[in-house]
């Protein structure tokens, strides 16, 4: 059912200034600012490829609930993939780093954003940020620094950097400000991180995929959402279908999915594909073979790579036609005046607008939810489910 409730890179170190930073952290030191609620680290046994938690740190007055203690969900979606696709990934000998996240969900129906860092290495390991807020942006800048301490060794400075993070007053003037971090208790060692507090809930989200998808599968794919079918997004990179899932998931906002929403899911779960109820998942194209294996039936599958239907169970199309040709001319429209980069040429439906040659504008978040605004509220209005 959906509901129309409404929802809710590296820093540079400076050194000396101890004296300031110390006299904020005492001050601060009662006063969290909910940047964050929990990091971890997971790290991959190599030769049995089962993940563990080799680094936690929550605040000290924090005290987690049953749920909350139990991050084996987490081990499980930071390495979605199967053994074997993880025993070719290390013995390639590439390093390979991907940031990504995914979204928890508690027995209350309370949603926590899970942000990560992962390094494809000897020993693959992945850096975690559970927030209820996706300070996205801010993290990629922790990751940065996080990742440099880590391989370090210095896991007491990561200690330190989060402490004084958390307990650092926020700007409430919704403006970009530095937040200054400490690697150590002397405050010798000091970073500053810019933080933008999201003016929407859509800040985090690139509509990149989105935009180089033809009119017509956006479309469907929005259409597809409204009517709460069977969807699913695959594609070989893990931070490609973390963000454009959330970007499809958008389209529908004023209105709020209730169903299964899976960013990546992992290949143990594969069986969850073969559900009798809507859902919305993302898997890599590593777990395809997996995903034939279900019973499947009614299922919309996209390739996000390809940008084009994998399975296409060819459904009767719901939206009053006045609506499709608006939203088709709107969103060539937009495609149209504002290409995304000099650097990607426009290619809509076959044509490279003019406008390609001007000075390119990125497309705002915002544009695209108020394209399909109007049309999601007249949709469920009028149509005949």
């Amino acid at each position: 059912m959906l509901d129309d409730t409404p929802t809710q890179t590296s820093g540079y170190p400076t050194t000396g200034g101890g004296g300031s930073l110390s006299r904020l952290r005492r001050f601060s030191s009662k006063h969290n600012n909910g940047l964050f609620t929990k990091f971890l680290t997971t790290q991959l046994d190599p030769t049995t490829f089962k993940p563990s938690i080799t680094f936690k740190w929550i605040p000290k007055d924090k005290k987690e609930t049953k749920d909350e203690a139990d991050d084996s969900k987490i081990q499980q979606f930071c390495f979605p993939e199967s053994s074997s696709v993880m025993d070719t990934l290390i013995k390639s000998g590439v390093e390979t780093i991907a940031s990504f996240s995914f979204i928890l969900t508690n027995s209350f129906g309370g949603k926590t954003f899970a942000y990560c860092r992962r390094l494809i290495r000897s020993e693959p390991v992945c850096f975690v940020f559970l927030s209820l807020r996706p300070h996205f942006t801010l993290f990629d800048e922790l990751f940065d620094l996080i990742q440099e301490k880590y391989l370090r060794n210095l896991k007491f400075c990561i200690s330190e950097i989060l402490t004084s993070l958390l307990t650092f007053p926020l700007s409430t003037s919704g403006l970009v400000s530095k937040v200054r971090v400490s690697a150590n208790k002397a405050q010798t060692e000091n970073y500053d991180i810019c933080y933008t507090p999201p003016n929407t809930e859509f800040d985090h989200i690139s509509y990149e995929t989105v935009f180089n998808m033809q009119t017509q599968h956006v479309i469907k794919l929005f259409e597809s959402m409204l009517c709460e079918q069977r969807v699913i997004l695959c594609s070989s990179s893990i931070s490609r279908i973390s963000n454009t899932i959330l970007a499809i998931h958008s389209l529908i906002n004023p209105f709020v999915w209730q169903h299964i929403f899976i960013s990546i899911l992992p290949e143990p779960l594969m069986p969850y594909v073969a559900a009798p109820i809507p859902f919305l998942v993302g898997i890599l194209d590593s777990s395809l073979k997996s995903f034939y294996q279900q019973p499947t039936e009614q299922v919309l599958m996209y390739n996000l790579d390809k940008c084009e239907f994998m399975i296409d169970p060819g459904f009767k199309s719901l939206l009053p036609p006045h609506i499709a040709n608006y939203l088709e001319n709107k969103l060539k429209r937009l495609k149209q005046d504002q290409p995304t980069c000099k650097d990607h040429p426009l290619v809509w439906n076959g044509f490279t607008p003019a406008s390609a040659l001007a000075p390119p504008t990125p497309i705002t978040n915002t544009q695209w939810i108020q394209i399909t605004n109007q049309s999601t509220i007249h949709f469920v209005n009028h149509s005949t489910l």
